[in-house]
């Protein structure tokens, strides 16, 4: 018989019932698990920073509203960007409505008066040219306060709907729409369509500030404004039909 002095034991491996010993250590424990290796090192390429040199950005930058690149740095907040300029009073939905009614109705109505008195002072607004309207005085009166209010507001809404499509800028939208509806006054009588242009632009305003609270909270601020706006001329028109001034 061969005489065991181990060299059987480097060749032997559990599949013939014995297990293989390990002369650099300790033999192994049954049920341990193996050394589990130490993890490659991996190569991470170096991140540039968006900031400027001294790791912020100037309050300068943040007060002007320059736009930052967080692309590389997506944890930094994005800083808005300045939106174009907005007259922001005519988009305030914050006033009460028993003083925002008659605020907007002075900004509609008083330049308007103002530049109807200067078309008349150049000869542009004459009795031939002013527009002209048909029926009884006091059912041109009802139409003005009541009627037309209502049917150009729903015409207004449906115009600035459409018109969002195209932009999303509310001035824009108003500018554009003030120009239609001054091209439409325009038919019926031409110097009444550049009266007309300020009022729609402020309506316009009013009912795109009050849209993004409700659809229909904003018809009815715009066709409340428009009523009140028609007031003072539907009375004037009144009491000149009456008197013989018409």
């Amino acid at each position: 018989m061969a005489q065991d002095d181990g060299s059987m034991d480097r060749h032997s491996s559990p599949a013939f019932g014995r297990p293989r010993r390990d002369y650099g250590g300790p033999p192994p424990v049954p049920g341990a698990h193996p050394p589990v290796p130490p993890p490659m090192p991996v190569d991470i390429p170096p991140v540039e920073s968006p900031l400027p040199p001294g790791g912020c950005i100037p309050p300068a930058s943040l007060r002007a509203g320059s736009p930052v690149d967080t692309t590389a740095a997506p944890w930094l907040p994005e800083v808005p960007t300045r939106p174009l300029y907005r007259p922001r009073l005519f988009f305030r939905t914050d006033i009460p409505l028993r003083w925002y009614i008659p605020l907007m109705g002075a900004f509609s109505l008083i330049p308007s008066l103002i530049l109807s008195f200067a078309l008349a002072q150049t000869g542009l607004l004459t009795e031939d040219t002013r527009p002209k309207f048909e029926g009884p005085p006091i059912l041109v009166f009802l139409g003005m306060i009541i009627l037309s209010p209502v049917i150009e507001t729903l015409l207004m809404a449906a115009i600035l709907w459409a018109g969002s499509f195209l932009t999303g800028n509310k001035t824009r939208l108003a500018v554009a729409s003030a120009v239609i509806w001054g091209v439409l006054h325009s038919l019926a009588a031409p110097a009444w369509g550049i009266t007309v242009a300020w009022p729609f632009f402020v309506f316009s305003c009013v009912y795109l500030g009050w849209r993004d609270r409700s659809v229909g909270r904003a018809l009815l601020v715009a066709m409340a404004l428009h009523a009140f706006h028609n007031v003072l001329p539907a009375v004037v028109y009144l009491i000149g039909a009456y008197a013989g001034w018409i």
